[in-house]
């Protein structure tokens, strides 16, 4: 998913608990980074902004 698109779903009500920062891109993209550093995503820059993919837990 494209970041702009995983900040559009944060916003439903049903992520809310979830994702109460990921509002805006920098809260999200120090988080995701977390993750992409932890090895259970992954980002590729394309055209569009940074894809993120789902590599599994540890």
């Amino acid at each position: 998913m494209l970041t702009s698109e995983i900040l559009e779903t944060a916003k439903q009500p049903e992520y809310v608990d979830i994702c109460a920062d990921c509002a805006g891109g920098d809260a999200f993209i120090a988080a995701a980074s977390q993750l992409a550093n932890q090895g259970l995503i992954a980002k590729k820059f394309g055209k569009g902004g940074y894809r993120w993919h789902l590599v599994g837990a540890k």
